[in-house]
């Protein structure tokens, strides 16, 4: 098997052990948010509120508001903890509590894919020496640490 085909076996594996957790194939729609900004606004002191005006946990609050599902980006190596593999597990846990499903999108960047504003500097780091390797070692990584929690 050459490199090429390495890393699309295992990135493809990764994503059907996290998918065959986290998904529910009897839901017809899923309803839910991008709030992978919770834990940073969180500690900044940013508090949410329901319906009736008292404080409520975001992902409480989300799923009072009929949200069945979360998305959480996964960074490589953000620049704050933010969204790294760490944040990521501590706000599935906090999701699964709440009763709701996860869905993880992986930007294999530092921030932000988009052209403009990635800089995928981790990709020149002696630990990911290119951009194929970024799959091989960030998702599994994440989906291991994910498999662990309660389904």
């Amino acid at each position: 098997m050459n490199l090429i085909t390495k890393i699309a076996f295992m990135g493809i594996m990764a994503c059907m052990g996290c998918n065959a957790i986290w998904a529910q194939a009897s839901k017809p729609f899923t309803k839910g948010a991008d709030i992978g900004w919770v834990t940073e606004m969180e500690d900044q002191g940013h508090k949410f509120y329901n319906s009736e005006g008292n404080p409520t946990d975001c992902f409480a609050l989300m799923k009072q508001l009929g949200m069945d599902a979360i998305r959480l980006r996964v960074w490589v190596n953000p620049d704050k903890r933010y969204n790294g593999t760490d944040d990521v597990v501590a706000k599935a846990v906090r999701a699964r509590e709440a009763g709701m499903d996860v869905m993880l999108d992986f930007h294999y960047s530092d921030n932000w894919a988009d052209p403009g504003s990635s800089a995928n500097r981790v990709l020149g780091s002696p630990i990911l020496s290119s951009r194929l390797s970024a799959p091989c070692i960030i998702t599994p990584s994440a989906c291991s640490k994910l498999l662990k929690l309660p389904a």
